[in-house]
């Protein structure tokens, strides 16, 4: 079922965005190069079963340079997520541990 036209937007707006690095758009483009100038704020994902080995940082420009058109179409360029920190306590043999 689709959702009226606001509501999809309010949904969509909480995904974290993801790119084909390989892909010649615009806006593809725009987000290769805030990955090289920004890779913390980047990962960069083969696709294979099991998901491989992630790029994290310094390694996602050397990756996107390193690597032909055809070969980068191997990997998927998402926004890292970065989740607020929650303090937590356990119950632990009948002990609170922080």
């Amino acid at each position: 079922k689709s959702l009226p036209e606001d509501q999809a937007a309010a949904v969509s707006s909480t995904f974290g965005k993801q790119f084909d690095p390989s892909s010649s758009s615009k806006e593809t483009r725009e987000a290769v190069e805030a990955a090289r100038s920004h890779p913390g704020d980047w990962v960069l994902k083969p696709q294979v079963e099991g998901s491989g080995e992630l790029f994290f940082d310094e390694d996602i420009p050397r990756v996107l340079d390193s690597r032909t058109q055809e070969q980068l179409a191997e990997f998927i360029l998402m926004e890292r997520v970065r989740p607020p920190c929650t303090p937590s306590a356990i119950l632990h043999q009948g002990e609170v541990v922080l």
